[in-house]
């Protein structure tokens, strides 16, 4: 590996070149599948030739070179997995998101790993190429209920990636790696308490009461701050949240809410109201398929953020800032609302860094972990979610033995003995039973007081990225793992798949990043909003002009003239750019019964 990193540039962008020229001649991808199921293909070329000896394997990810610490040093998870499948692993490793890049140049020299991790369908060009070229194997060839059946019981959980992509051949190419929603609304909740406490002050800026006497035990029922459940609940508390001190400390200083560059953390919202992210969903009124991108949920979602920040409800630097910009304004009180990943003890541990007097249980109990807000019909959005996050190819040029050694790891990584060893590890070392049958952790401390997590105490655990992303959020072991379980539990329950996931057409293929690239350019200039062109906010001193009892629904789907016209502009412009031809494949492709639908 270090010598790879050390080519010179203009090689690889030659053998690069060279690869993708490859891969992209002919049809582009498509091929002459015609919906039928060929059963034939399941397990048809399992082979027992002993081949070759096999004493040890290469898996290839991303950020993860801590693994071969513990294989050193025969860490207990390594130990235990290395006497069930009977190999050595060597991780190999390559910093950074561009993966795949590292991932090309192996390809052209034919030295890819055993297994290797891809983007699959997210990254078209490379996973169409590996087909091709036939350095993927075809693993249904390879796997059915006889042989390797864990995995065989993982891949009918994706079985649309076999036929939802054109140039898929009916067969699965690669394991994916599970990857359920992990994320949820983080609320102050030290602040939702702070304003309750001068109720009155706040409901007479708000126009619900003229008096402080009129704050009945009634109307504070009604009123009282809490953690929101819609969106105007939402929009209330960012405003409380700004213009009311909630810090108390006398300065006006603080935001409702606050995002990041990346816009996948906005999804929620556009969820809310009714609009799906990134993905093809029915139209209720037409029953064809749009794109999220277009759907007039989209539109208002968009104008709903453009409110907000030109409101001064949500800070500004949500706009540029990053994840770590965001969680670090939310942990030392400038904002008030975010939504992000359940990593609650990496909140808690930023906010006892702020005041250290404070212990676990006082700075947890600042924070408020939530589902995300509904929109006006009282649902979340729930089609969408495709069930995994990347996944494994394994290399289809290795010996037989080799490639039935790579099936046998991760046929027992997929089963409850192997996915309980990486989720919580060695039993007796790591984590024990009570009379009761519950786990007990017996993971070491941090100085801080916090678990240290499964991943740092032993690397070898580092492998679940093989078998489910999210694990870990579901261990019930460990630093407020009751509340972390809890609100994964919840936070997978809001999402069900797409009804048709992955469904990649060639137009899908060629034009569908061009298009999103133009939805991303028209949120930007529609949420920075220069002059208020788009959106004239209020005059935030006057808080009289906000009235709590009145403000409803209406106004969160009026938007003005100015904003619908360039949205509307925007839309013609999707459409021009590719969007109805991919709209035409893809209905065409549903309606011809060739796609696997999820129920």
């Amino acid at each position: 590996m270090k010598a790879r990193t050390k080519i010179l540039a203009a090689s690889l962008c030659c053998l690069l070149a060279a690869s993708w020229f490859a891969g992209c001649t002919g049809n582009g991808g498509q091929n002459n599948w015609d919906g039928e199921v060929d059963t034939s293909l399941d397990g048809s070329a399992y082979d027992e030739t002993e081949d070759e000896t096999v004493t040890k394997l290469t898996v290839f990810k991303n950020d993860w070179d801590q693994f071969n610490n513990a294989a050193k040093a025969g860490s207990p998870i390594y130990t235990a997995i290395k006497n069930k499948v009977g190999v050595d692993i060597e991780a190999m490793n390559t910093g950074g998101s561009q993966f795949e890049d590292m991932l090309s140049l192996m390809q052209a020299e034919g030295d890819l790993p055993d297994i290797f991790l891809t983007n699959g369908p997210d990254n078209v060009e490379f996973f169409n190429r590996l087909i091709r070229n036939g350095d993927a194997l075809p693993i249904s060839d390879w796997v059915n209920e006889e042989h390797y059946p864990n995995i065989n019981k993982h891949l009918k959980k994706y079985e649309f990636l076999r036929y939802n992509l054109t140039y898929g051949q009916g067969k699965a190419w690669f394991i994916p790696s599970a990857h359920h929603n992990e994320k949820s609304l983080y609320v102050r909740q030290d602040w939702i308490d702070n304003l309750n406490a001068k109720l009155a002050d706040c409901l007479i800026g708000e126009g619900v009461i003229a008096s402080a006497g009129e704050l009945t035990a009634e109307v504070r029922e009604k009123w009282q701050y809490k953690t929101p459940t819609d969106l105007l609940e939402f929009y209330r508390l960012a405003r409380a949240f700004t213009l009311y001190d909630p810090d108390g400390n006398g300065q006006n200083d603080t935001y409702g809410y606050i995002s990041e560059s990346n816009k996948d953390m906005d999804a929620w919202i556009y969820h809310a109201f009714g609009a799906g992210w990134k993905d093809f969903m029915r139209d209720d009124e037409t029953n064809e398929f749009t794109h999220a991108d277009v759907h007039d949920g989209s539109k208002y979602a968009t104008h709903f953020v453009t409110r907000l920040i030109s409101e001064g409800y949500m800070s500004v630097d949500s706009l540029t800032g990053d994840n770590g910009g965001k969680q670090d304004k939310f942990s030392t009180g400038k904002a008030g609302m975010m939504y992000a990943h359940n990593w609650l003890n990496v909140i808690v541990s930023n906010i006892k860094s702020v005041d250290k007097s404070l212990t676990i249980e006082e700075a947890t109990a600042k924070v408020a972990l939530v589902a995300p807000p509904v929109g006006k019909d009282g649902t979340f959005y729930e089609r969408g979610a495709p069930g995994f996050w990347q996944g494994f190819c394994i290399n289809a040029n290795a010996s037989k033995s080799r490639i039935r050694k790579c099936l046998e790891l991760y046929d027992f990584l997929l089963s409850e003995e192997g996915y309980e060893l990486l989720q919580y590890g060695v039993k007796g070392t790591h984590y024990d039973l009570d009379g009761e049958g519950n786990k007990t952790c017996l993971l070491p401390l941090e100085t801080d007081g916090f678990t240290k997590s499964l991943q740092v105490t032993d690397t070898a655990s580092m492998l679940y990225a093989l078998v489910d992303w999210t694990m870990h959020y579901k261990v019930t072991t460990g630093t407020n793992a009751d509340i972390i379980s809890v609100r994964e539990a919840q936070s997978e329950s809001l999402f069900k798949p797409a009804e048709y996931p992955c469904l990649q057409t060639q137009a899908v293929i060629d034009k569908n990043a061009t298009c999103h690239d133009l939805f991303e350019e028209t949120v930007a200039v529609l949420e920075k909003n220069e002059n208020g062109k788009y959106y004239k906010p209020q005059d935030n001193k006057d808080a009289t002009r906000y009235n709590a009892v009145t403000f409803g629904w209406d106004q969160l789907y009026d938007v003005g003239t100015l904003y619908n016209k360039y949205w509307n502009d925007y839309v013609q412009r999707f459409m021009n750019a590719g969007g109805t031809q991919m709209l035409q494949e893809y209905n065409d492709y549903v309606n011809s019964g060739k796609a696997f639908k999820t129920e």
